[in-house]
């Protein structure tokens, strides 16, 4: 939990100066920089037994990574309830409420969080009952939450010790200070981040499980037993949107990482702080990074300025990148996991930027990306399709009349009246997607006008 992500705004500072998506940002501590806060108080009776721990932690990291820890870590324990004190105070500071509104618009036109979903009440309900302890490259410190089951405690000092190594040779804030402005790259680090340090945690399990078991055998089953249902209500009460991506960073970092470290060795891991990888397609395809034949670096994609086109009381408020992992995200939400698999195979470059009315407060979601080749652009313009006609059929919706032809170049929805309401276009291996569509809107010019940004001629 190293480091947390959260979705870049077209302009200002940077929410935390944190790198990419947002639960997985979260949860990897981008909440607990400490530099402007002062962090909470740690038990007295609880320090000692866990220094303790993170030396005899660190002595066998240091035999599994194959390197030496350049300092001791600073480590302090901490209540449940003061991490959710420190969680909010830090939710304020480091996501001040027009970044958080400007995010959950995004996620809302996306369709990928429900429009009645409290996204700051969901945040720290979700981040308090998983946040087991993170390392925090600002304060170089290590926080655990007090717990009576040692074994999670000792796991997930494995863990953050990991982060804790990783930032003396490699300095964690700079690595992602360097993508601040770009999700899908800051998500591509991340998972480098945390992959390591899961794959880490792996290796240690396996080479100590002696002192996992003596551990296990001290703790209390009926403690275990409420911390997993914690966990399971938590992630049951989370959008999906939110549990993919606090997932993929350890899981898929992982799997990218091990397929490194086969290859190269530690010495190929430690480059990847030298040489990271470019996008979430580089870590669902180690060979589009690792492979010099198959290599394949993601296209800057240019978005249209729509402001003028919609409007005086139109204004832009957030735009990012997807990436191919959230675009496989955006459409398997809509239920059919087939096809978010087939129209996010051949992403190559995305971005979007929302806008809103300041008169009405209805949102406006631009979206265009580059394939590929044009048979991929084809199969996310029928992705899209399935994405509509689920937003369509969903209660309150409005009931929309969906339509693709049939060279796979356009979608349309309409409203009862024949006015369209969303459509996305290719041309060759070019799309854009638009949603929220009003009445007296000029459609055919905001697209052209999207379709030209990106060096397509519209119709």
């Amino acid at each position: 939990m190293g480091r947390t992500a959260f979705p870049e705004r077209a302009v200002g500072r940077r929410w935390g100066r944190r790198g990419c998506c947002v639960a997985a940002v979260l949860l990897a501590a981008g909440l607990a920089r400490a530099q402007e806060e002062e962090a909470p108080a740690a038990p007295s009776d609880a320090g000692g037994e866990v220094l303790a721990l993170v030396r005899e932690i660190e002595g066998n990291l240091e035999r599994v990574r194959e390197r030496e820890f350049l300092l001791p870590t600073d480590a302090g324990v901490h209540t449940r309830e003061q991490l959710r004190e420190y969680l909010c105070a830090q939710l304020d500071q480091e996501l001040p409420p027009e970044k958080r509104r400007g995010w959950e618009l995004a996620a809302k036109a996306f369709g990928m969080i429900p429009e009645e979903c409290d996204l700051e009440q969901t945040l720290l309900d979700f981040l308090v009952a998983q946040v087991g302890g993170f390392y925090d490259p600002a304060t170089k410190k290590l926080y655990c939450m007090s717990s009576p089951l040692k074994l999670l405690n000792y796991t997930v000092l494995v863990h953050e010790l990991a982060h804790a190594q990783q930032d003396q040779y490699d300095d964690l804030e700079r690595y992602y200070d360097a993508v601040r402005d770009h999700d899908d790259r800051a998500l591509a680090r991340q998972c480098v981040v945390e992959g390591e340090a899961q794959f880490l945690t792996e290796r240690y399990l396996a080479e100590f499980p002696d002192a996992l078991a003596a551990l296990a055998s001290e703790g209390d089953s009926g403690e275990l037993l409420k911390f997993g249902l914690q966990q399971g209500l938590a992630q049951i009460g989370a959008p999906p949107y939110l549990s993919a991506l606090l997932t993929f960073p350890y899981l898929g970092g992982m799997r990218f990482v091990r397929q490194v470290k086969d290859r190269g060795g530690w010495e190929a891991v430690a480059d990847l702080y030298a040489h990271p990888p470019l996008s979430s397609e580089q870590i669902l395809h180690p060979e589009k990074f690792l492979d010099p034949a198959q290599r394949d670096d993601p296209t800057d994609v240019p978005a249209a300025d729509l402001c003028a086109a919609l409007g005086a009381d139109w204004q832009a408020v957030y735009a990012n990148a997807l990436g191919e992992f959230q675009t496989e995200v955006f459409v398997r939400l809509a239920g059919d996991p087939v096809r978010a698999l087939r129209g996010s195979y051949g992403w190559d470059g995305d971005r979007y930027c929302v806008y809103q009315c300041s008169a009405t407060g209805a949102v406006f979601l631009q979206w265009v990306a580059v394939f590929d080749s044009e048979n991929d652009a084809a199969e996310m313009i029928d992705a899209l399709r399935r994405v509509l006609e689920r937003r369509s059929s969903l209660p309150d919706a409005g009931r929309l009349d969906v339509k693709m032809d049939a060279e796979k170049e356009r979608v349309t929805a309409r409203d009862a009246v024949g006015a369209p309401r969303a459509l996305a276009a290719r041309r060759g291996e070019k799309l854009v997607y638009l949603f929220g569509l009003e009445a007296g809107m000029d459609a055919a010019g905001l697209e052209g006008a999207a379709l030209q940004a990106l060096g397509a001629q519209g119709e």
